[in-house]
């Protein structure tokens, strides 16, 4: 019954689950591409905030710190320098 039959060679196989398996890939990759380009990029998104008060004394430091994270405005980060200062 099978004796005529010849059977595909080990290496076709092979030469066919590979190309198999890259365009499978090549398939989840380009639809991958796409959800990926819409997540923000955390490290341009955000700024970064670098604080260096270590020469500073205490209130100025509190004062500067505030004046960074938002919580004052730049009239009240100027007047509050300038009262320190006297």
């Amino acid at each position: 019954m099978f004796e005529d039959k010849r059977g595909v060679t080990p290496l076709m196989v092979t030469i066919v689950l590979i190309g198999f398996a890259v365009a499978v890939g090549s398939i989840i990759m380009s639809l991958g591409g796409d959800y990926v380009k819409d997540i923000p990029d955390t490290e341009t998104s955000q700024q970064s905030k670098v604080v260096c008060v270590g020469t500073a004394g205490e209130p100025l430091k509190d004062l500067m710190v505030k004046y960074i994270n938002d919580e004052i405005t730049v009239e009240q980060y100027l007047q509050g320098e300038s009262i320190l200062n006297k």
